[in-house]
């Protein structure tokens, strides 16, 4: 089967972005994501920046892509 198969669409991209983690600022109450940029360590705070969470700023929250990893040893690979 191919991917369109699953009616999923793909966006020609040469960059990617990893969401690390979350979290809620203290003073301001907004919800944030932590993201690592494939720009690399010269781009915001060392690589990484933060955005507003629940609000699908950039269409972060639509383009969304996760997997779970099939790990092996090197016999079964």
């Amino acid at each position: 089967m191919k991917l369109e198969d699953y009616g999923l669409e793909w966006i020609r991209t040469g960059h990617a972005v990893n969401i690390l983690g979350w979290g809620i600022d203290p003073v301001t109450n907004m919800k944030y994501w932590i993201i690592r940029n494939s720009l690399g360590p010269k781009f915001g705070l060392y690589g990484n920046f933060i955005i507003e969470r629940g609000v699908n700023l950039i269409g972060m929250e639509h383009y969304v892509t996760a997997f779970d990893p099939i790990l092996c040893d090197g016999s079964n690979c």
